[in-house]
């Protein structure tokens, strides 16, 4: 508990210094004869970019604490929410590809949702141009008694040595974010009594893993 909150603490700080230091800053140069409004609206973006993250920052560190939470269970359509991902987290550039058909699984709507938003956005963020190749695949597990989603990527792959810290809170896939993503997603597939890894991709890139009992 203390590893979680002095990581959401460094996370929300961040930005809320940020906030302050630009809403100063505008204040200054608001009160100049004349102000100079191209920078007062740089600014003024600025603050609003702190924001977004800092809300961001907020929605994960929510979503962290009640991963695992949701009562009952469901199927979930695995193709609708990926479509629903791949229109609202992949930047222009960046293509996600469906490797055969994606039924619906036995799975909490919600979760899994976290769950593939955080290993989709993973792979954008730490491409070298955030503009991934990005493949999802399904297919059942051993005996057809449990189901595994494979999502795959283009990018520098993780090296052996940082995959044992990966999934705790505060790793990381550069060594240098901080950050609650992946911990959620360990959190979250541990409660479905299933397993996430991560090896290397075929072609190059990182593979993750998810598999679980049906």
């Amino acid at each position: 508990m203390e590893t979680f909150t002095g990581i959401a603490a460094h996370d929300l700080r961040g930005p809320l210094l940020q906030m302050q230091d630009l809403s100063r800053f505008l204040i200054e140069d608001l009160s100049e004869t004349p102000p100079d409004m191209a920078e007062a609206r740089r600014l003024a973006d600025g603050i609003s970019r702190a924001a977004a993250r800092l809300d961001r920052v907020v929605t994960g560190t929510l979503d962290y604490v009640r991963a695992g939470r949701e009562e009952g269970s469901a199927l979930t359509d695995l193709g609708g929410i990926i479509r629903d991902i791949a229109a609202a987290c992949l930047p222009s550039g960046a293509r996600l590809t469906v490797e055969g058909e994606l039924p619906a699984v036995p799975a909490r709507p919600v979760e899994m949702d976290i769950v593939l938003r955080n290993l989709i956005d993973n792979a954008v963020k730490h491409h070298p141009h955030r503009t991934p190749t990005i493949s999802v695949t399904y297919r059942p597990g051993a005996g057809g008694r449990a189901h595994v989603v494979e999502v795959a990527d283009d990018g520098p792959g993780i090296p052996p040595e940082r995959r044992d810290t990966l999934f705790r809170p505060g790793g990381t896939v550069a060594g240098e974010e901080r950050g609650m993503g992946l911990a959620m997603v360990r959190r979250l597939v541990d409660g479905w009594g299933g397993t996430v890894d991560v090896a290397d991709a075929p072609g190059g890139g990182a593979l993750f893993r998810v598999a679980w009992p049906g």
